[in-house]
């Protein structure tokens, strides 16, 4: 099966701790996952791990970050598309800290408003998917694949979370 996935591409600090400090405290962890996540992004490994053919539109851009994210996509066999190719783009950062009984905490921040590089009648005929996942992340372009994906009856999953 044939998928595109639509939203957030995240840098995830992943921390593991027994329990959660109190106020003022420094705890010592382990080393972190440091690992690519998002609705978007995290959807679009488990579709590629069960042995879907994963496509994602996110926004990279030019950024630090930018080496990392693509191999961790390439190694999860995600073909990508960059909403906002070669601009620059500050990455959306996520901290999370679990502790042992699985309680999480996460420190994060919105993605900056983008203008797309993608053209969506195009990338859905070049795609040609049986399913979208949108997580609410870019609605411009979202609703722009969405109202095409309507007419064409490709089934929508909308994970609208947060």
């Amino acid at each position: 099966m044939n998928a595109l996935f639509i939203g957030l591409t995240t840098i995830d600090i992943h921390y593991f701790v027994d329990e959660f400090p109190v106020s003022n405290v420094k705890i010592k962890a382990v080393p972190p996952d440091i690992i690519s996540g998002g609705p978007a992004t995290n959807a679009a490994a488990a579709f590629s791990f069960l042995n879907g053919t994963a496509n994602l539109v996110s926004a990279i851009g030019d950024s630090p970050f930018k080496q990392m994210i693509e191999e961790d996509l390439k190694k999860n066999n995600i073909q990508h598309f960059d909403l906002v190719g070669q601009k620059r783009f500050h990455p959306v950062l996520a901290t999370v800290v679990t502790s042992k009984n699985g309680d999480r905490n996460i420190f994060t921040h919105n993605p900056e408003n983008i203008v797309s590089e993608i053209d969506a009648k195009k990338l859905l005929e070049e795609i040609n998917p049986q399913i979208i996942m949108a997580d609410g992340f870019f609605p411009e372009f979202t609703l722009e694949v969405l109202k095409i994906a309507k007419t064409k009856k490709i089934p929508v999953i909308l994970d609208a979370g947060s």
